[in-house]
């Protein structure tokens, strides 16, 4: 047995091959038996037909072992029983001139085996095993303990006196050591069953976890590309109308109106390249062996860091120069430099930004908060409604991005209307900090 794992190897495939043919394995076993029993008593048989019709039936259960296990142990006992009987009643000696005899040792006792033994032990040994191998101890043990008990009840009639001790501890030690042999390699074949189911589930459970996780960075990179594309279609469209507007009557503020318009679409236009960069990168292509390298001559995907809790100032500019009264305002210790958590405010400051620039463009005020405690950090986006505005409701959608956002660590988010308008509240756990109370809206 090498290091290289060889004869194992070689032992697995055998032990398979075995198990995935058992009509095969059964019958080359009761050839072997047949092939035992002809050569040790050929005359035997040749001249009592009687011998022949016994050995065929013993060959028939050997061979039917495995489909009836019980009844197959119950015939190895009670045929050759039968055939003492028939060859005692027809007055048919059971040893015939020029039989094969071979002797035993035991006890210091030397035993002759003739042809025809009280209890064939060779086929009671293989049919004690398959009872062993097939079925469940609770099961295998009394039929067992029955088919001993029946065989040296046998021997107790015919053995001669001086040998039935011998012949009762052979005949004990024989089966004992085939049920315990059928009885182990059961215990080993469910092992390895317990093992293959183990390492099956394993394996299912192992692609589950690939599949949440590919569904799961489905799922963010989705709500990057709502925020980015929802952020800077709202604004381009703001832009694009006071431009359309001011053309005439104001040259000057139409152009920066396109100006900041040009921007708005290159500043998105980079963040779309960063998110589709990184999906190409995380699943690089392949190269076919005699063609070009897929990847060659690629961009290198931007590895420009994600807007974070210092964007937002930057993003509340943006919108003041689409024309919306935006004020910005924080207070309390800096924030760990978590990127995720940084960009959860950031996303939901941006979020809630665009829900006014959709819903709400007539708003007189909008404030946003920004408040750390050490411990969470509060996001307040107010906004006070135009006169004669009614609340329009949205899908909701950006809502529920937010919660998500939220959730990851152990935030909440509260959004309604107000005596003035509407306003939108989170209250994030910094990480590793112990959470604090704080009253929803």
């Amino acid at each position: 047995m090498g290091e290289d794992g060889a004869l194992p190897a070689r032992h697995g495939r055998v032990r398979r091959y075995l198990r995935a043919h058992p009509w095969l394995t059964d019958i080359t076993i009761g050839a072997i038996y047949l092939t035992l029993w002809v050569a040790d008593s050929p005359a035997l048989l040749t001249s009592s037909p009687l011998m022949t019709v016994h050995v065929l039936i013993l060959t028939t259960l050997v061979v039917l072992r495995r489909c009836y296990a019980e009844w197959v142990l119950a015939g190895v006992v009670v045929v050759p029983i039968l055939t003492r009987l028939a060859m005692t009643a027809w007055q048919i000696s059971p040893t015939m001139p020029g039989d094969t005899h071979f002797t035993v040792e035991i006890a210091g006792q030397t035993l002759h085996r003739t042809t025809l033994p009280f209890i064939d032990v060779l086929a009671l040994m293989i049919a004690c095993y398959t009872v062993a191998n097939e079925r469940r101890l609770r099961t295998s043990l009394p039929v067992v303990g029955l088919a001993l008990a029946a065989s040296l009840a046998a021997i107790l009639t015919w053995a001669p006196s001086t040998d039935v001790g011998s012949w009762a501890t052979l005949l004990t030690l024989v089966v004992s050591l085939a049920f315990l042999l059928g009885s182990n390699v059961r215990s080993s074949r469910q092992r390895m069953e317990a093992l293959e189911r183990r390492a099956l589930q394993l394996a299912l459970e192992h692609e589950q976890r690939e599949q949440l996780a590919v569904s799961q960075e489905r799922t963010r990179i989705a709500r990057e590309m709502h925020d980015v594309v929802a952020h800077s279609l709202s604004v381009m469209v703001t832009l694009a109308e006071g431009a359309a507007v001011a053309q005439d009557h104001n040259p000057e503020m139409a152009k920066k109106a396109v100006t900041q318009l040009a921007q708005v679409g290159r500043d998105s236009l980079a963040d779309a390249r960063r998110l589709v960069g990184v999906l190409r990168q995380e699943i690089p292509d392949q190269p076919v062996p005699g063609q070009p390298d897929p990847g060659a001559g690629r961009e290198e995907a931007t590895r420009d860091p994600q807007p974070g809790q210092h964007d937002v100032a930057r993003l509340v500019e943006s919108y003041r120069r689409a024309g919306m009264p935006v004020t910005f305002t924080t207070s309390g210790p800096d924030l760990p430099p978590d990127q995720g958590l940084h960009l959860a405010i950031y996303r939901i400051v941006q979020e809630s930004l665009t829900n006014v620039l959709r819903y709400a463009r007539a708003s007189r005020k909008i404030d946003v908060q920004i408040s750390s405690s050490g411990r969470d950090v509060i996001v307040t986006i107010e906004n006070e409604a135009g006169p004669g505005e009614q609340i329009m409701p949205g899908s909701g959608k950006g809502l529920i991005g937010m919660r998500e956002r939220a959730a990851v660590y152990d935030g909440t988010v509260h959004a309604g209307a107000t005596t003035t308008g509407w306003q939108v509240r989170a209250n994030l756990q910094v990480p590793g900090q112990a959470r604090s109370w704080s009253s929803p809206i």
